[in-house]
């Protein structure tokens, strides 16, 4: 038989059974009454904290409940997990769009500047989220791993951008601007307001040498050129990507920290018990779509489940192509 025969028989499919034609959304466990995991309520009760005010012997507030609630490593877990970074990857992109859309030297100065106020923000978040966790913890030294492995040189490449750009010689944005996206996806801090000096030392390399350029005829065309060059844009993405992936790996340490970790303060550590505990109600409160169902279906309308049907199949049989010799 010809390798390249044309003459296949048509009724040739892998097959559906009957429970792959059920459809998820009517299941009833697609939508849960509770939908909370420990990271939201972990989170939730850090919140809450701040609505919990202390008042001294003048009957004067004097700070709240949020340092209590936060101290604990699940915290930051908790944060990491719940940071959406699909958000952050969209305000990247929107932000390049606005600024190739510009038509005035202002508003592209302004949205170029937020470019920094994004990877500032970005980078002192890891920086705080990673000195956050206890020495000795094993997910401290993954953070450790992964941040001085992939991000000290894409750090120094968006400060020397920045540097050049608000210099004299380029003017290119003004360090003084507190201008301010609509969408951004967490508050972000200004340029002019990032402490580099506080970053750990993870974030240092021994030697870096790289001169950014800015090719245009105006201000304007080197915004614009600068901003979707490969080497500025490449800051931008191996954040975000590195981001995404401590994200990621992040959500199966809470769960560890919460079974087995003995460094717990003791009010946290009852905050956890109560969670866990929450849990059984949260479960049988999430059981409540399926038991009006088996009201509705089985009690109020009497209807009776049929008796099981074997799945049928059409089956066709055809010579081995190696025996057929005709195509």
């Amino acid at each position: 038989m010809s390798s390249d025969c044309k003459n296949k028989n048509p009724i040739q499919r892998s097959g559906v059974n009957q429970h792959k034609r059920v459809l998820d959304a009517l299941k009833p466990s697609f939508v849960n009454a509770d939908e909370r995991d420990y990271a939201d309520l972990i989170l939730f009760a850090r919140n809450y904290a701040g609505q919990l005010k202390y008042y001294n012997i003048s009957d004067i507030e004097d700070g709240n409940w949020t340092d209590l609630m936060s101290m604990d490593v699940s915290v930051t877990l908790a944060s990491l997990i719940k940071t959406n970074i699909t958000d952050f990857f969209e305000f990247s992109k929107n932000l390049l769009g606005k600024i190739q859309t510009a038509t005035t030297e202002d508003y592209a100065k302004n949205h170029f500047k937020v470019m920094f106020d994004f990877g500032f923000t970005m980078i002192e978040l890891l920086d705080k989220y990673y000195k956050n966790l206890p020495d000795g913890f094993e997910y401290k030294q993954l953070l450790r791993s992964t941040i001085s492995s992939n991000l000290p040189e894409y750090y120094y490449r968006l400060k020397k951008y920045y540097d050049e750009a608000e210099a004299d010689t380029q003017n290119l944005i003004d360090n003084t601007s507190e201008f301010a996206a609509d969408d951004e996806p967490v508050k972000l801090i200004f340029s002019q307001n990032f402490d580099r000096d506080n970053l750990d030392e993870i974030w240092k390399l021994p030697t870096f040498s790289f001169t950014p350029s800015f090719n245009g005829a105006n201000d304007l065309l080197k915004i614009k050129n600068t901003s979707t060059h490969n080497l500025f844009t490449g800051i931008f993405d191996e954040l975000l990507k590195t981001f995404s992936g401590i994200i990621n790996t992040s959500k199966k340490y809470l769960d560890i920290v919460i079974e087995n970790f003995p460094e717990h303060s003791p009010h946290y550590s009852l905050y956890l018990t109560f969670i866990k505990l929450f849990r059984f109600a949260q479960n049988h409160l999430n059981e409540f779509t399926k038991r009006h169902l088996d009201l509705y279906y089985k009690e109020i309308l009497q209807l009776k489940n049929r008796e099981a049907i074997p799945d049928e199949v059409h089956v066709t049989f055809e010579l081995q192509k190696i025996l057929n010799s005709i195509c």
